[in-house]
């Protein structure tokens, strides 16, 4: 439908995320910043890094969780505004084939570069996936090489364990009743940082009661690329869940 028919990708309301709706979703860019580049284009490009975002509360820590795969990894970034009742996902990255997680933390430290020297706290929610496992980076896990390379780039990190990975009946509905406004934290995305996330969000199904992961291990093709699978919306999950379970109040971090 997208590539033949040219129709936009939107939400499967019968998918594992059926209750994202549009208004799920907003734009912040600030301004200001971006006018006082001019019509210098060249140097609006050199300068797209977190400064062009409105939507980051300067005193609460960035919010980080990955997924991992040997063909593609993620990460995604978001920060919970418990004033407003909501977590705002304020940007994705992703990496594959050659990139691994050594890069895709440096890509991390390339946008959000601006605001170290302010606030250099990172949460880092991480379950037992990143526990023991390497075929991503070298003979050291996940947790040990995202560790290592955020704290190398001058990032503070608070690592944050949530266990075994939630089964998918129990994570889609705390998931949806947050789309419905029936948890604390209500899922917002900063739509133009998260173009890629969003459509694996919105296209993923449900298969035997669980996440429709079929597609994940399958060759990438034109028309079936790795960002639009459901592996950022993985990412995404631990994030959420983890603002949930072990949240930030504040510039305040509570003991792991």
């Amino acid at each position: 439908m997208t590539s033949v028919l040219c129709m936009k990708i939107g939400t499967h309301y019968d998918g594992f995320y059926s209750c994202l709706r549009p208004w799920h979703k907003y734009k912040s860019t600030d301004f200001h910043y971006l006018d006082s580049f001019g019509y210098d284009f060249q140097a609006i490009n050199a300068g797209n890094d977190c400064r062009m975002d409105a939507d980051i509360q300067q005193s609460v820590p960035l919010c980080i969780a990955f997924d991992f795969n040997s063909l593609i990894n993620w990460l995604v970034v978001g920060q919970p505004d418990r004033n407003r009742k909501r977590m705002n996902t304020l940007k994705s990255f992703y990496v594959k084939y050659d990139r691994r997680l050594n890069e895709l933390c440096d890509d991390f430290d390339a946008y959000y570069r601006p605001r170290k020297a302010r606030n250099n706290l990172v949460v880092f929610y991480y379950d037992s996936t990143a526990l023991g496992s390497n075929y991503a980076v070298n003979k050291e896990d996940f947790k040990y090489v995202i560790m290592t390379r955020m704290r190398r780039n001058g990032w503070q990190v608070i690592p944050k364990y949530l266990g075994h990975p939630m089964n998918h009946p129990e994570k889609h509905d705390i998931i949806n009743r947050g789309f419905a406004g029936q948890t604390e934290l209500v899922p917002m995305f900063n739509e133009m940082n998260n173009v890629d996330l969003l459509i694996s969000i919105e296209t993923a199904g449900v298969y035997n009661g669980q996440k429709d992961k079929r597609g994940e291990k399958l060759a990438e093709t034109e028309d079936d690329k790795l960002e639009g699978r459901t592996d950022g919306s993985d990412a995404w999950d631990t994030l959420y869940l983890g603002c949930l379970k072990k949240p930030v109040y504040g510039s305040i971090v509570p003991t792991t």
